[in-house]
Order: structure tokens, then C-alpha cells, then sequence
């Protein structure tokens, strides 16, 4: 894992890739009925438009997320966004919600899965130990491996439940957030199938939520 020192230094080089927003924008002009996977990383979703700023990524469309995206108004039929939000400020975070807001279609999804908080302070209290993964770095102590999941050696910063996930769907102009299960979704049963194996492993302590407009 990149450390984040050297991540914060990347960041400053990512927002070039705003120089490509003209290209990508003539390129995706007037094009209907896409499927976007925002913060892609390794992650390659077949079908979708998978976008991701670091330059090493392959098969992934070069472009910092925070940006405006390059898509028509209502022309994104689902956006999924796995694992990635709690790596922005909140204000980059309800900016990055806006533009899903703005570029999805009237019947369209978006299915957001991040760290459930909720659900790490209930095992830490239990003192459930296999809620907590041993990544970034492996402790003993509750207090280790529930700082572990909140910072992630400093990784996040944004911390999500559902409660303020709905209010800030709400504040960035959807109609609606659900809160769904692992396989639970109202995306077409064929497109979710390209989705389900990449949530596989956050399963169990991640929060799954849907947006509407």
C-alpha cells in the first residue's frame, strides 16, 4: 500500500488530468445509457467506464474524480463508487456526490459502499475481533485495530453510517438513499453480476447504500 505522505504529493499532479477534460467530454458527448466505476484502481469492472487517476492503472480512464466528469447531464445509468469516498474531505466527498447527482439518469443507481462506523463501534464494544482485519498493520488491542479500521495509517478521512449518508444523498439533491445488503440492489441482476465479486471481501463490516434521483 502507497504510503499516504506519498499519495498527498501524487494528489497535487492528479489535477492535471483536468487538461483531458476536453478530449474525454467530445468523446463521451451525447453518449446515453453508461455504466461508471469511479476510484477503479486494480479493480477493472468489464462494460463500465472505469476511471482512476493514478497513471500506472491500465484499461482505466486517466482523470481525478474530485473534478467535474466529463459525461452529459442524466446520461450515467448506474455509478458504482467501492471503498473510495472515505479517502476525500467531506467537501470533496459532497462534490464528487453532486456530479454522480448531476450526470446520472432519472432511472438510474448509484451504489456507494464504504467502512460502516456503525458497525466498528458495535464490535469494538463487543470486543469482536474478527470484525477487524489486520491491515493496515496488525494489533492486539481493540483500540489498535479499531484505529486501524477508522484511519487506515492515515489513508481516510471521512468517516461514513448510514444515517449521515442519507443526510448527505439529501443535501446533494437525491430523491432517496437505501440501505441495502451484499447482494441486495435494485441494478439489473446483469450488471450487478459484474459488481458482486469485487464486494465479496467487504461483505461484512463495509455499509452498502443505494441513491436515486
Amino acid at each position: 500500500m502507497m504510503h499516504q505522505r506519498v499519495k498527498d504529493i501524487y494528489s497535487c499532479f492528479s489535477k492535471c488530468t483536468v487538461l483531458l477534460y476536453p478530449f474525454y467530454r467530445l468523446s463521451y458527448r451525447k453518449k446515453q445509457g453508461l455504466c461508471v466505476h469511479l476510484g477503479s484502481g486494480k479493480k477493472i469492472i468489464d462494460g463500465f467506464t472505469n476511471i482512476d487517476s493514478n497513471i500506472f492503472r491500465r484499461k482505466t480512464l486517466l482523470y481525478d474524480m474530485t473534478l467535474k466528469l466529463p459525461f452529459d447531464d442524466n446520461s450515467v445509468d448506474i455509478i458504482y463508487c467501492s471503498n473510495t469516498l472515505e479517502h476525500f474531505y467531506p467537501d470533496q466527498t459532497i462534490r464528487i456526490m453532486k456530479e454522480c447527482r448531476r450526470v446520472l439518469a432519472h432511472a438510474g443507481v448509484v451504489r456507494i459502499v464504504v467502512p460502516d462506523v456503525e458497525s466498528a463501534v458495535n464490535a469494538y464494544v463487543k470486543r469482536n475481533a474478527d470484525f477487524f482485519p489486520d491491515f493496515p498493520r496488525k494489533f492486539g488491542s481493540f483500540g489498535g485495530k479499531f484505529s486501524n479500521f477508522l484511519f487506515c495509517d492515515g489513508q481516510h478521512k471521512f468517516a461514513f453510517d448510514y444515517e449521515l449518508m442519507n443526510e448527505l444523498s439529501a443535501k446533494c439533491g437525491f430523491s432517496r438513499c437505501e440501505r441495502k445488503k451484499f447482494k441486495e440492489t435494485r441494478i439489473l441482476h446483469t450488471e450487478y453480476e459484474k459488481i458482486a465479486p469485487l464486494e465479496e471481501e467487504y461483505s461484512t463490516n463495509n455499509l452498502f447504500c443505494e441513491l436515486f434521483k
